[in-house]
């Protein structure tokens, strides 16, 4: 089996384990499996994939809830990291579990994702398929038994989750929107903050700019929440509050913790990791522990979090352990490493597609805006089709997304470097 594969002394193979199964760790050990010189394994909690995604829709349309929830690939040792040791002397360490089971590694990825406001992210509590069904259900329920809403964010979250609202109850509900930028959509291009501003408006939404929350109720940063919030002009607003910002739920970083265990300032690191991201080289291996690696929402990037960027760091991470250790060439950094054909980088490359509603969104390619409408959903609903066969081991379907990534990956790059000259 697999884990006594891993569990053995003496190893012939460089072994290389992956924690958390979300797009970063499912995207490495995709690239990594099957490389002469390595043993590649996988390592998550939870018995199923779930593409998080969709779950705005799904708690307007709980019929969705199934189809978004798999069981998880038979390629995932199942299994919560609990500790960390670490080979001061030849380097690598050992991955301890739950339940007691201790595997070695000489290479750790770390793509343990980000904490969220519940339910669109499941606490670790939420273990199996059913639990998360039901966690799901139920805030379905909460949702269709409000009359009002308060959505906190006007990034990516907040502006798909208000618009599958407005879409499924129409003006029987009320739907607010608090952001404290001045436009929606603020990392993406302002036409896309502007097409995304009118389609809610026009269907009655309110848009308050420029206003934080300075008072919510009580666990609403952790959990939707019925109540009443005061944003910093004193303005107040009752109903279901739906925080949407990411602030207030914390990045997983128990890992990283053991890393920093008996090291001084090791608690404040660890609390700063928490609120950040866990502190990363440009190769994205962890700051003072080349043989540690982080990618996805849990690595400390100044780019935004979001599915895509999360593949395209673990190519990198992919790449560079290639590069590193069965090669002996110098590691590369990160954006740039993504994408070999143009070169050195300094922003990550953007594919990004919003939906409003069903119907209709925004698609942006770096800083251009290419699609709008019926089209723009229509691509969302692809990626989203190809994202569930990709996580149940889909060969075939992962061999044709991933040559089509690459290739917007390289228009979305070669893009920047032109509009950053411009």
């Amino acid at each position: 089996s697999m884990q006594k594969q891993l569990q053995q002394d003496g190893p012939q193979h460089i072994r290389v384990l992956i924690v958390g199964a979300s797009f970063a760790g499912r995207r490495a050990y995709s690239l990594l499996r099957g490389t002469p010189g390595l043993q590649v394994f996988l390592v998550d909690g939870l018995d199923y994939s779930e593409y998080t995604p969709s779950v705005l829709r799904a708690l307007v349309q709980p019929d969705q809830i199934s189809r978004i929830l798999r069981p998880q690939s038979c390629h995932v040792i199942a299994g919560w990291a609990t500790g960390l040791e670490m080979n001061t002397a030849q380097g690598g360490g050992r991955l301890l579990l739950h339940d007691g089971r201790c595997f070695p590694f000489e290479h750790l990825v770390i793509t343990t994702g980000s904490g969220y406001c519940q339910p669109i992210k499941p606490k670790q509590e939420v273990q199996s398929m059913a639990n998360r069904q039901e966690q799901l259900q139920a805030a379905a329920r909460q949702v269709q038994g409000s009359d009002s809403f308060v959505v906190v964010g006007g990034g990516a979250v907040g502006v798909e989750l208000a618009a599958e609202l407005v879409e499924t109850f129409g003006p029987s509900k009320t739907v607010t929107v608090i952001t404290s930028d001045a436009r929606l959509l603020p990392r993406m291009a302002m036409q896309a903050s502007k097409y995304a501003a009118q389609w809610l408006q026009k269907r009655g939404v309110l848009l308050i700019f420029s206003e934080r929350v300075q008072r919510w109720p009580a666990g609403a940063q952790q959990e939707f929440t019925t109540g009443e919030v005061v944003t910093s002009t004193g303005r107040e607003l009752s109903g279901l509050v739906l925080d949407c910002t990411g602030l207030g739920a914390k990045i997983p970083v128990h890992l990283y913790a053991q890393l920093l265990k008996g090291n001084p300032g090791a608690e404040e690191a660890a609390e700063k990791a928490a609120r950040q991201g866990i502190p990363v080289e440009p190769t994205l291996q962890v700051t003072g522990f080349p043989c540690v690696w982080a990618a996805g929402d849990c690595a400390g990037l100044p780019f935004e979090r979001c599915a895509y960027g999360a593949d395209l760091q673990a190519a990198t991470v992919a790449d560079n352990i290639l590069r590193f250790v069965l090669r002996g060439q110098p590691a590369r950094p990160y954006p740039g490493a993504a994408v070999s054909l143009c070169g050195v980088l300094n922003d990550q490359p953007v594919q990004a597609v919003i939906s409003l509603g069903s119907k209709d969104g925004v698609m942006q390619i770096s800083r251009t805006v290419v699609a709008t409408g019926w089209l723009a959903a229509q691509a969302k609903a692809l990626i989203e089709r190809l994202q569930l066969s990709i996580a149940q081991d889909n060969r075939i379907v992962e061999r044709v997304w991933l040559p089509l990534e690459a290739a917007g990956t390289l228009v979305a790059a070669l893009l920047l470097k032109l509009t950053t000259h411009w």
